[in-house]
């Protein structure tokens, strides 16, 4: 029979298994602001961020007046039937309002909305700018019809 020789080498351990990252306890309880009234929101933005912001919520409040608003993420959304409808949001350069439903309900002739996402469309309305109110209405009422 052969001698056989030992081997020197280290044996070779199983690659440790890889497991999803660890959820911090905080995120489990959500934000402080959450579902807060969009008010506190309004009361810190400059002079030419607010005008235009309190426009496009004058126009989301009268177009859909069951809708509900609270903050999320820091910002202002409305709801409707617990499905979210809209959020406002003042950016750098210019404000912005999202609708939330499929795309292709968001008929938009002008091309003036943006986004890539499945879910919604985002209309950015730069600083000095006019706010298109019957496009914004229309868009309104189109993620209404989606929301149900």
């Amino acid at each position: 029979m052969a001698a056989q020789k030992k081997s020197t080498a280290a044996p070779k351990r199983a690659a440790p298994k890889k497991t999803a990252p660890q959820k911090k306890a905080a995120m489990g309880k959500g934000r402080a602001d959450f579902g807060a009234p969009i008010e506190q929101y309004f009361e810190q933005l400059p002079p030419e961020k607010l005008a235009p912001l309190e426009e496009l919520r004058a126009i989301v409040e009268s177009t859909v007046p069951k809708a509900e608003s609270g903050l999320k993420w820091g910002a202002p959304f409305y709801t409707i039937d617990g499905k979210m409808l809209c959020a406002l949001g003042a950016l750098k350069h210019e404000v912005a309002i999202s609708f939330f439903g499929p795309p292709e309900v968001f008929k938009d002739p002008k091309g003036q909305l943006q986004g890539k996402g499945s879910d919604y469309r985002v209309l950015k309305v730069k600083d000095g700018n006019t706010i298109d109110a019957p496009s914004v209405k229309r868009w309104l009422k189109a993620a209404v019809a989606a929301a149900k």
